[in-house]
């Protein structure tokens, strides 16, 4: 039972990275990321118990939502309610590296790749599809660009 709670959870926290990385703008994208860097930075000067959570770079879904909240992105936050069991992962911690995969160097200009798109599709929730499928558009077009 632990193992199947534990991989249904693996699940919303891809759909969640998912969402939030198609749904965003390039600019609230790297603020969000920012924010949460600051969140665990500055947990860290605070307690124990939250320095580890710092070195883990981890922030609850609450918290995330708090976060998202104060960004005005009340999208995001209703898309992230209707995906299964959401209301149970409340208190979960979300682990932000997650997200960081999309920002990193050499992503041709910190859009996601074309295979990791791909990959990310089937764990997509139906409105952020067509995001996806725009930015799919703009990588293919500028690889065919590159090509010829």
């Amino acid at each position: 039972k632990k193992h199947s709670v534990f991989v249904k959870y693996q699940q919303f926290e891809r759909s969640v990275t998912t969402l939030l990385a198609t749904m965003l703008m390039k600019k609230d994208f790297e603020i969000l990321i920012e924010r949460f860097d600051m969140e665990c930075s500055k947990k860290s000067e605070t307690k124990d118990a939250a320095n580890a959570k710092s070195k883990l770079n981890v922030i609850t879904i609450r918290h995330m939502k708090t976060i998202l909240s104060g960004m005005k992105q009340e999208e995001c936050i209703e898309q992230m309610s209707k995906l299964p069991n959401a209301a149970t992962y409340e208190n979960y911690a979300y682990h932000i590296n997650l997200l960081k995969q999309f920002t990193q160097q050499g992503n041709n200009q910190g859009r996601i790749p074309v295979k990791m798109m791909i990959f990310q599709v089937p764990f997509m929730v139906a409105r952020s599809l067509k995001a996806c499928l725009r930015l799919f558009e703009v990588e293919l077009r500028d690889a065919l660009t590159m090509i010829s």
